[in-house]
């Protein structure tokens, strides 16, 4: 005697997967944790002098950095193109 085995939440012809999510609750799930992080985060920095200055000179840091990385490219680009 022969036993078939079958999982009972999966009928046949049912296309439903158990990891299908929702994307209207995912977006709105995701866009309000965003929100509510960018505001503890601006919170954290209005309160925090400290934090705030140091924050800012990374900005400023990451600003320079990608500045005279573009400079030093497009210069050597153009010291190639233009020889």
């Amino acid at each position: 005697m022969e036993t078939k085995e079958t999982n009972p939440s999966i009928e046949e012809g049912d296309n439903v997967k158990w990891y299908d999510v929702d994307m209207t609750s995912f977006y709105g799930s995701f866009g309000s944790t965003w929100f509510v992080s960018m505001c503890g985060f601006a919170t954290l920095l209005w309160v925090n002098p400290y934090w705030r200055r140091r924050w800012l000179e990374l900005v400023e840091e990451c600003m320079y950095t990608c500045y005279y990385f573009l400079y030093d490219s497009v210069r050597e680009v153009s010291m190639y193109l233009f020889k």
